[in-house]
């Protein structure tokens, strides 16, 4: 007999890529450029405070569930009030209480793609029927109208993008969210704005206007705090409060709070390490295209990742099994909407994005 839930049982799991990395992960020479995160350290105050929380931590009692200094320190980033915040163990989790307070059975979910998908399976195990939009041209450029048109034909109770969008890196400038807002207010949007600090034009603030959007935010990628698993989400009070009727308030550790706190009152330290992988993502495109044009084409990117297409499926395996073998890892897509031939690599400093620049030339040379 099967215990599963309807949704359940036919459902398709999210893909992980390769953990090979996690066999000598110790090894500081190791490039992991294949799940975005952070290449460099997070900040030196992360480290100094998680071990003064370890001195003084009680680690029989649960976390602090209501952390306003946490709070507070988000609100001052975002410039948005306390109210408007609420924080999760991950952007992940604060999706996955999304589809459980808003979605029913055969609740109709649109996701522009091709994107990050484990909020297609956060929805579906909820009963959730899953309609997709590619709205991308051949350059990876966003296709308003067209997005404009699904929206109206398939009336999706919740519409999902990733902005900039993973793995494309392409991005929806403000003043469009502001008009499909405006123009579909019976529509929840889901902004998962993950890799924002790479780019500009975060919709945060329109939460303060507008009752109909989520963003959902992660201290994992610009703040270097992946294994941490903490994130947040900005919306109006109302869905806050929704929201807050389900939401376990014990769920996120005292070291994963402590450590956003610390970074956030960091904030500087960030920005120069964004800063940084601003610049080696147009000096990656710009060498990508001008030494092997003929052979890899790589996009226009927001986000701190590079989409490349290989001219071969030869090339492609030929590539990752290269750079694998010099430590470097990146990662192979296989998304039903691309046709087989792109890798996605992290950006990391110019110093790393040179080194793996050297290591494809040596590959394709050979």
């Amino acid at each position: 007999m099967s215990f599963e839930n309807w949704y359940i049982k036919d459902i398709e799991p999210y893909k992980l890529a390769s953990h090979k990395v996690w066999d000598d992960v110790c090894n500081r020479d190791i490039l992991k450029l294949d799940w975005n995160e952070a290449t460099i350290p997070a900040s030196p105050y992360v480290k100094k405070r998680i071990l003064e929380t370890i001195d003084k931590i009680e680690f029989r009692y649960y976390p602090n569930v209501n952390n306003m200094e946490l709070l507070t320190a988000i609100a001052g980033y975002t410039q948005l009030n306390i109210e408007n915040i609420q924080y999760f163990p991950s952007s992940d989790a604060a999706h996955e209480y999304i589809a459980s307070v808003f979605l029913t059975s055969e609740d109709r979910v649109l996701i522009l793609s091709p994107t990050y998908d484990n909020f297609r399976l956060t929805c579906q195990s909820r009963g959730a029927e899953i309609s997709y939009v590619n709205c991308f041209d051949g350059a990876f450029q966003f296709q308003s109208e067209l997005f404009i048109n699904v929206l109206k034909e398939t009336k999706p109770k919740i519409a999902y993008m990733c902005n900039p969008n993973n793995p494309t890196g392409s991005i929806i400038r403000r003043e469009y969210i502001k008009k499909i807002l405006t123009l579909f207010p019976d529509i929840l949007f889901v902004l998962d704005e993950a890799y924002i600090e790479f780019s500009s034009g975060s919709c945060g603030d329109f939460v303060k206007e507008y009752d109909n959007l989520i963003v959902s935010r992660t201290f994992s990628k610009a703040f270097a705090l992946a294994n941490f698993r903490i994130g947040y989400i900005l919306a109006s009070p109302k869905l806050i409060v929704s929201i807050n009727k389900i939401r376990n308030s014990k769920n996120v550790t005292t070291l994963s709070q402590e450590a956003a706190v610390a970074a956030l009152h960091d904030s500087q330290y960030m920005q120069a390490y964004v800063n940084e992988v601003i610049v080696a993502r147009q000096y990656f495109i710009e060498e990508i295209n001008r030494r092997f044009g003929d052979k890899l084409i790589a996009y226009e990117s927001h986000g701190n990742f590079v989409l490349v297409k290989c001219s071969s499926e030869i090339l492609k395996k030929t590539l990752i099994k290269g750079l694998e073998e010099q430590d470097i890892f990146i990662r192979d897509l296989s998304h039903k909407e691309l046709n087989g031939l792109h890798i996605r690599i992290t950006i990391g400093t110019r110093t790393q994005m040179r080194q793996v620049l050297n290591v494809i030339e040596n590959i394709i040379g050979q």
